[in-house]
């Protein structure tokens, strides 16, 4: 029996079939298509009466099948090719003895031209859309010059996110209520890093160059922004982070509280694009961890070489139990990861408000400098180090210019920031003061002195925290200006206004 046309379907296969009966011992020919024909023209001469297929002596089972030349077509349902049996090959043409006519041309030529429609259509449409999406694509990158934006746009959760590569925020983010704020100089010297917390809990690095940070623009877009893998922060943790290169490698280092308010660390370089494992700084002690809803937590590299060599670095933080803690790490003798040795204890502090700290270099010596609310008088207080403590140990200067303006008298739970300018002649102090409004004084740097000469009053903290960094010859603060806004302001050590604009928000 000949093969079934492939394109056709059973129940069509089925319908064309026809049995032929004779007693004719001749079998069929059959053309190159496997198509019954009639007897040569001999058969003809011989009986002219007779024009029949024979079907042979072997019964009717055994009789060929009449299939015409039509291949079965379904109504097509998409503009795409079937994914069933092929278009058959058999040309169209007059219709057979056993079967019925193929389609005609025109009916073929008019499907074909429908699909052909339809796919130019599709094709259309995705090519429009492509450009269209181009275009709006970029008008959003021009709107938002400077952004550095990619795969995500800061809404999923931080703890959904436990990779140690960071990723880039789409679209320009908001700020939690009263998040923690850092700012540091990253270690090359070409602009601020800054830390916050967007409104959703993720910790999000920013970089602003020192070109866009001296402009006057109402509006300061970082160049690069990303959200670092950490998962375990408590919601509007403190955070401070420092920056400094060692073996011809910068590193970035960022401590923050976790939601048990263990003091944490992660850090990162500039030949590497993963941050660290978080790492717990502070001792398991019972008592070591941060004061609850305290802004107290402040870092600094130090050095015993006045040319700024890095050793190591020192946290400071409001601790549990009412005071400053200090803990410290010599690379030379402690891996990064290890827990810090603790250090100073400052017994006076009042640890629901929070803590300042900074290094400054004058007549070949090294000064750490920390603030802090004194728990009994409720002034600022002001201690430094100098090298390594061995010759004198802490000395604290005496604010008596402060203490003796009640209008500079700081609030009770109160964030503190220092920064000091490039030479090391001048430090500066930010803290919120007991009228609700954002105050700056300064003092000399080395060796540390006590606030004299700047005492400015700026507007409303509304208790948030503060951070600060020095360019263009003057200090800029950056402080949370409502519940989702960070905005920053330079100040001229006189007290004009250099420049001001919003960072987040």
């Amino acid at each position: 029996m000949p093969p079934n046309l492939p394109y056709a379907q059973e129940e069509d296969r089925a319908s064309t079939k026809e049995m032929y009966y004779d007693t004719d011992s001749k079998p069929p020919l059959v053309d190159s298509g496997l198509i019954p024909v009639r007897q040569p023209q001999d058969d003809i001469e011989r009986n002219p009466q007779e024009q029949k297929i024979p079907a042979g002596n072997n019964g009717p089972e055994e009789a060929p099948e009449v299939v015409s030349y039509a291949p079965h077509y379904s109504s097509p349902t998409s503009p795409y090719p079937s994914q069933g049996y092929p278009p058959s090959q058999a040309p169209y043409g007059a219709p057979s003895e056993g079967g019925t006519a193929a389609p005609p041309k025109k009916s073929r030529s008019k499907r074909i031209v429908i699909i052909v429609g339809i796919l130019l259509f599709i094709i259309i449409a995705a090519v429009l859309g492509g450009v269209l999406g181009t275009q709006l694509n970029k008008k959003s990158s021009d709107s938002n010059a400077g952004d550095n934006t990619g795969s995500n746009d800061g809404s999923q959760s931080p703890n959904s996110n436990t990779a140690t590569n960071s990723t880039t925020p789409s679209t320009a983010l908001q700020a939690i209520d009263r998040t923690g704020i850092s700012t540091t100089a990253r270690a090359d010297s070409q602009g601020m890093l800054m830390y916050y917390q967007s409104s959703n809990g993720s910790v999000i690095e920013t970089f602003f160059p020192n070109d866009a940070l001296s402009s006057s623009s109402d509006t300061y877009r970082p160049s690069q922004s990303t959200i670092l893998p950490i998962s375990d922060i408590a919601t509007g943790s403190p955070m401070s982070a420092i920056s400094y290169t060692t073996n011809s490698t910068l590193y970035r280092q960022l401590f923050y509280a976790r939601t048990d308010l263990r003091i944490m660390q992660t850090h990162t370089t500039n030949t590497t694009t993963s941050w660290s494992t978080p790492s717990q700084v502070s001792p398991q002690a019972p008592d070591q961890y941060l004061f609850s809803g305290s802004s107290g937590l402040c870092a600094v590299p130090f050095s015993f070489t006045s040319n700024g060599a890095f050793v190591g670095a020192r946290v400071y933080y409001s601790q549990k139990s009412n005071w400053v803690q200090e803990l410290f790490w010599d690379q030379a003798r402690h891996g990064i990861d290890d827990v810090w040795t603790q250090g100073q204890n400052f017994l006076g502090a009042a640890a629901q408000s929070g803590t300042a700290c900074g290094v400054t270099y004058g007549n070949g010596d090294v000064y750490t400098n920390v603030w802090y609310r004194n728990q009994s008088t409720g002034a600022v207080t002001h201690t430094y180090l100098t090298n390594n403590g061995r010759n004198g140990g802490w000395v604290d200067t005496q604010e008596t210019a402060l203490s003796n303006n009640n209008a500079f008298t700081p609030a009770s739970g109160t964030a503190f920031e220092a920064v000091s300018d490039g030479a090391g002649n001048v430090q500066y102090l930010y803290y919120e003061g007991e009228d609700g409004n954002l105050k700056m004084v300064s003092s000399t740097a080395a060796p540390p002195g006590s606030a004299e000469g700047t005492f400015l009053s700026f507007g409303p903290v509304s208790g948030g925290k503060i951070g600060a960094y020095f360019v263009g010859g003057s200090p800029l603060v950056v402080s949370q200006f409502n519940s989702s806004e960070l905005r920053a302001q330079r100040i001229a050590r006189q007290g004009s206004v250099l420049g001001n604009g919003t960072f987040v928000g």
